[in-house]
Order: C-alpha cells, then structure tokens, then sequence
C-alpha cells in the first residue's frame, strides 16, 4: 500500500497536451489546456495510475478542475 499523501502528479502542458496538477495533501485535482496527442492512452495512463492510487485514500475532499479546450480521444 502507498504511504500517503500520495507525491504530487505535476505534468507541464504543451500546444498538445494538458497541464495536470493533483494533489492528494489538498485534494484538488487540475487538468487545463487542449489534448490533441496522437497516443491518447500513452499520455493519459500516468495519470489514470496515479487516480487509482489516490483513489485507494483519497483527501477528505476531492475538487475536480477542468479547464479544457479540446480532448482527442482515440477510436
């Protein structure tokens, strides 16, 4: 089991890809920006591992920030 609080999940965006900023000590979880990857699911399965870690303890309260413009997702 991971000792908690879990190590922040901080994720620099790009013309392609979304900030992600979560936190489990706040539990404020932030995903801006436009995804446009042509793997959606190389980019994107750092941070569903992360989710599922978190979600083993979660913060009392959990705040979902959603700040974006396009998302690919893939066929």
């Amino acid at each position: 089991m991971q000792n908690f609080p879990l190590e922040k999940l901080v994720l620099i965006g790009s013309e392609t890809s979304p900030a992600i900023n979560f936190d489990s000590y706040t539990g404020i979880l932030e995903i801006s920006g436009r995804s446009l990857q042509s793997d959606v699911q190389d980019f994107f399965i750092k941070i569903i591992d992360w989710l599922k870690v978190y979600s083993e303890k979660p913060a009392p309260v959990t705040t979902v920030n959603l700040r974006v413009e396009y998302l690919k997702t893939s066929a």
